[in-house]
C-alpha cells in the first residue's frame, strides 16, 4: 500500500500518527543527552574543585612548615640571647 493512493486525510492521519510516534523517542533521545552532558559537566567541575582544595591544603601545609621552622629560629635567638 503506498501514500500515494490515499486521499488526503488519510495521508494526514498517517503523518499525524508517524509524528505521535517518533516525538517520544526524539524527546527522550535529547534528554539523554542533555542529562548526560550536564552530569559530566558537574562530575569534572567537582573533580576540578577537590583539586584545588588539595593544592591549597598542600600549599598552606607547607607554609605551616615554613612558618613553625621560623618561629623555632626566632625563639632559639631570643632564648639564646636572654640566656647571656
Amino acid at each position: 500500500m503506498s501514500l500515494a493512493l490515499l486521499s488526503p486525510w488519510q495521508q494526514l492521519l498517517w503523518l499525524v500518527c508517524a509524528v505521535i510516534l517518533i516525538v517520544p523517542v526524539v524527546s527522550a533521545g535529547v534528554v539523554s543527552i542533555i542529562r548526560g552532558y550536564f552530569n559530566a559537566k558537574e562530575q569534572h567541575a567537582g573533580k576540578m574543585a577537590n583539586a584545588l582544595a588539595n593544592a591549597i591544603k598542600q600549599i598552606a601545609g607547607e607554609l605551616n612548615k615554613k612558618a613553625d621552622e621560623v618561629l623555632e629560629k626566632i625563639k632559639d635567638t631570643d632564648s639564646g640571647e636572654k640566656k647571656e
